[in-house]
């Protein structure tokens, strides 16, 4: 009987040495518009994450398309409500955030986790600045092949920056060839013209603000009629109203200035 039970237990853990672990997160990332601005961390709080970017969660190994519940389209695998992002304490009336989730069993060379099993967290460049978000992790759903869940935490953390602004005049000239540009570290809200002005030694210009950029967060600065009055030092001021596409303002009125030649 105890030779029987002892072969017994060797095959059991003969069968058990080939198990599969479970899946863990490996690395999270944030993604601003090319592989090479990437922000990432094996912790589970991703600090300065760009607003504009998209976020990636990397795993050490497959997860079951299956247990995913995946819709797949020409090898990507969209999924719904695998990874919540969360706004930890939102101000009153916040519209939510917008996310489309994919599952890549090995992420394309596009993407900052290239070649790792990847849910990438498409937000089209739409996150709240100054805002903390909790990424909650559906762990029934994230599992391996054998349907073992999730191993490690189910909630991951990303923490963007306060709104702000900076101006760039490398190559601003009198002329409108090359405005000087207000740069936002995120999508605007529509009334963003309103708030900045532009004046000379102390006097008030009727400047131009136009967008750059199809998603407003880039404005070039005309002077009066398209062209500045003459070379030399301006000051912009962006006033605390100025706010993104969520609501987040400025923490202060942002005074800049720019040169022309």
């Amino acid at each position: 009987m105890a030779r029987k039970l002892a072969a017994a237990l060797v095959l059991v853990a003969v069968a058990g040495c080939g198990a599969e672990p479970p899946p863990r997160v490996e690395v999270m990332m944030s993604v601003s518009g090319y592989p090479g601005n990437v922000l990432r961390t094996a912790d589970t709080t991703l600090t300065g994450a760009s607003p504009l970017a998209d976020l990636e969660i990397g795993f050490d190994r497959p997860l079951s398309v299956e247990k995913l519940g995946a819709q797949t389209v020409k090898g990507a695998h969209f999924l719904a409500e695998v990874v919540q992002i969360v706004w930890e304490n939102p101000p009153p009336g916040a519209r939510p955030i917008v996310v489309q989730e994919i599952y890549w069993p090995e992420a394309p060379k596009t993407n900052g986790n290239a070649g790792r099993p990847t849910i990438e967290l498409s937000t089209a460049g739409d996150l709240p600045a100054g805002a903390r978000l909790r990424l909650h992790l559906d762990r029934t759903r994230i599992t391996n092949a054998a349907g073992d869940p999730l191993d490690g935490p189910e909630d991951l953390f990303v923490e963007t920056p306060a709104f702000s602004v900076r101006v760039v005049d490398s190559d601003a000239t009198v002329g409108i060839a090359n405005p000087p540009t207000l740069i936002f570290n995120n999508r605007t809200d529509l009334d963003i013209k309103e708030h900045v002005k532009v004046t000379d030694q102390g006097v008030p210009l009727r400047a131009i603000v136009t967008s750059g950029d199809p998603g407003h967060s880039v404005y070039m600065l005309l002077g009066p009629g398209g062209v500045w009055p003459h070379p030399g030092r301006y000051e912009v001021t962006i006033d605390a109203g100025a706010a993104d596409d969520f609501g987040q303002a400025l923490p202060a009125p942002a005074t800049l200035s720019f040169e022309v030649r």
